[in-house]
């Protein structure tokens, strides 16, 4: 049997026989209101797809640079009000429903996309709901649909984060592969590359000089995703999927991020600039 988040999400699609279908994490606590506030959400505002607000239930004590990031790494909380989200913004798939019509014309979730073991490809969701909004489709957020998601384990650890942004970039480039083609994903990669270390390293020493952890964070997640842009470039779908992604791999993806500032922190030594 074919296995993936993204297939049992489809899967669950083809059941469907209300009006509305909900998905959550298997890792979430649903406020006793959250199904009520989506439907009436639904109602109020003539949506295709509503994305809760998720908040973080830590379960155990984070990295000091993670607490500090919460709100940009670990939670999907845009206020008390709901928004309509345009543009670039896009709720996360640990609370997410959308109308049975969204997926009668065969909609549904790229399966070379999403959770796969302990694969952290992701973006089935994101590249679902840019899809359904192309269209024509409405997305909101909704502020009263809550639940809480228990974070714990290797996600307390700074360097889980800076995986996942490594994944979070091999996403995106398959994700631009599918719907713009490669000539748009190589123009983006060597545009990216050029900018993204001009931006961040400077970034990270600024905040290494100023011992701002959650400047750091943010900027190796940065840079981390900059290097999975590349690599999902490099490498096509099926061999993605196949990626091994274990604790080994962890670890040299945070030091290719680590490496790289830290070139540029050697050259600014020598040439008398901040370390």
């Amino acid at each position: 049997p074919r296995t993936g988040l993204s297939i049992a999400r489809n899967r669950g699609i083809e059941c469907i026989r209300g009006q509305l279908v909900a998905f959550l994490d298997d890792d979430v606590l649903v406020r006793p209101n959250w199904l009520v506030s989506i439907v009436r959400c639904f109602e109020r505002r003539q949506a295709d797809c509503i994305g809760g607000r998720t908040l973080v239930l830590w379960e155990g004590e984070p990295h000091e640079a993670v607490s500090c990031c919460e709100t940009e790494l670990a939670s999907f909380d845009l206020g008390e009000e709901d928004l309509e989200l345009t543009g670039r913004m896009t709720p996360i798939g640990a609370n997410l429903a959308f109308r049975r019509s969204v997926f009668a014309d065969g909609t549904r979730f790229a399966t070379n996309l999403g959770r796969i073991g302990n694969l952290l490809l992701s973006g089935e969701d994101t590249e679902l709901v840019e899809r359904i909004r192309k269209q024509g489709g409405r997305v909101w957020y909704c502020a009263d649909s809550v639940v809480g998601h228990r974070t714990g384990g290797d996600r307390l650890s700074a360097s889980f984060y800076i995986r996942r942004h490594h994944w979070f970039g091999v996403s995106r480039s398959v994700m631009d592969r599918r719907s713009r083609g490669p000539w748009f994903q190589w123009a983006r990669a060597i545009a990216a590359a050029g900018l993204c270390p001009l931006t961040q390293l400077p970034k990270w020493l600024w905040s290494k000089v100023a011992r701002n952890p959650r400047g750091q964070l943010l900027s190796l997640c940065a840079l981390s995703k900059l290097t999975g842009y590349w690599r999902g470039l490099l490498l096509n779908d099926n061999a993605i999927a196949c990626q091994p992604q274990n604790e080994a791999e962890a670890a040299a993806v945070e030091s290719e991020a680590v490496s790289a500032a830290s070139d540029q922190s050697a050259q600014a030594s020598m040439t008398g600039g901040p370390v």
